[in-house]
């Protein structure tokens, strides 16, 4: 059997499910065709909650290093890539590596080289209102003081789609590291000397997306498609199984794809 379509069936308290190739999981016990679709709504937290749709998907990195990250969410919405990208925080622009040839035509801005144009988040962008087609912040707004103002500024030069990524600091490593007082990571600490870039913010998965939810409604902004991006190790069909049903737990990261209303 392929395992794109894999049926599990869970207790009699339980609607039977079907993960499709990205792991969307569907209560109802068939997945939706074509495999990418189009809107997804998620109102609860539990499947065996009664009248409420539930529907995690787990995105798969297609590397262990930050370029098979960024090829991993491209694959992951082909849809997207066309027009003008903005690369929020780009850090070495290796976005610009794992974008298809031809359809994109890439931005990076950040704080130093090398990014196409420097530029302050927490400012304001050197960009105009709805500049580019496609804005991308990958593991960007949890380095902000002001994660709010980030967030609409985002918002405000994008024309249709907004791609965000934020960690999900709760996850199990991450609780073990605590449990033994080992350092979580560089960006996390009190280090002897100032540290060139932290972390301002701690939260969950659960966390993440209701900030993201919030945020969004403010800005008109609607959900196209959320779920969890996790790495190689938790990329086998068991593994993304437990990332659906615990993602507070067990995913590194919140993904989350929207675009912007037509009734703007």
């Amino acid at each position: 059997m392929d395992e794109g379509l894999w049926p599990v069936h869970a207790s009699r308290h339980r609607a039977s499910l079907v993960l499709c190739s990205t792991m969307g999981i569907h209560r109802h016990g068939r997945a939706r065709w074509p495999w990418k679709s189009s809107v997804y709504c998620d109102h609860g937290e539990l499947p065996c909650v009664p009248r409420r749709e539930i529907i995690v998907k787990v995105f798969l990195t297609a590397g262990r290093d930050e370029l098979g990250k960024f090829q991993g969410v491209v694959r992951a919405f082909p849809e997207i890539w066309d027009g003008l990208v903005l690369d929020v925080g780009c850090r070495s622009r290796n976005l610009k590596c794992a974008l298809p040839d031809g359809k994109a035509h890439y931005c990076g801005v950040d704080l130093y080289p090398p990014a196409d144009v420097l530029g302050d988040l927490e400012g304001d962008l050197p960009f105009g209102n709805g500049s580019f087609d496609t804005v991308v912040a990958l593991d960007v707004l949890e380095h902000t003081d002001n994660i709010y103002k980030a967030f609409s500024e985002l918002c405000r030069v994008t024309k249709r789609h907004l791609l965000i990524s934020l960690p999900n600091a709760y996850e199990i490593r991450a609780r073990v590291k605590f449990l033994f007082g080992q350092r979580l990571s560089g960006k996390y600490g009190l280090p002897p000397e100032p540290p060139d870039d932290r972390h301002r913010w701690v939260f969950s998965f659960r966390e993440a997306r209701n900030f993201v939810h919030r945020r969004r409604e403010e800005h008109k902004f609607e959900l196209v498609v959320e779920g969890s991006l996790v790495g190689h190790r938790r990329s086998f069909l068991i593994g993304r199984m437990a990332v659906s049903q615990f993602p507070n737990l067990l995913s590194r990261w919140y993904l989350a794809l929207l675009h912007r209303s037509s009734r703007d």
